[in-house]
């Protein structure tokens, strides 16, 4: 298949970079003896507080990324269907691969 067509100018390293995390300083009242770590580590079930510190937007892709890819599977579903086994393709790709 030739992809020659399809424009990767906007794909850069950036595109993929996750935003770094603050750092979070740790006071006397953060700390806890070992045993008391390992229990509460133990009990530890994602609560409302562990959500949010994953952020507002965990799990969520931003608009700009959307655009981005579909207008790459546009192109690549053009060029696959211009391509000698265009009517192949489509359901090889659809396949699910599975290891026995």
């Amino acid at each position: 298949v030739d992809i020659s067509g399809v424009d990767t100018s906007k794909i850069t390293k950036a595109t993929f970079a996750r935003p770094e995390k603050e750092k979070r300083v740790k006071g006397e009242k953060d700390f806890l003896s070992a045993a008391k770590k390992r229990a509460a580590e133990r009990k530890a079930v994602r609560t409302a507080k562990a959500k949010a510190a994953r952020g507002t937007n965990a799990g969520k892709v931003s608009s700009d990324r959307v655009a981005l890819q579909k207008s790459v599977d546009s192109a690549l579903i053009a060029a696959i269907k211009k391509s000698p086994n265009g009517k192949l393709l489509p359901g090889y790709l659809r396949s699910i691969f599975t290891i026995k």
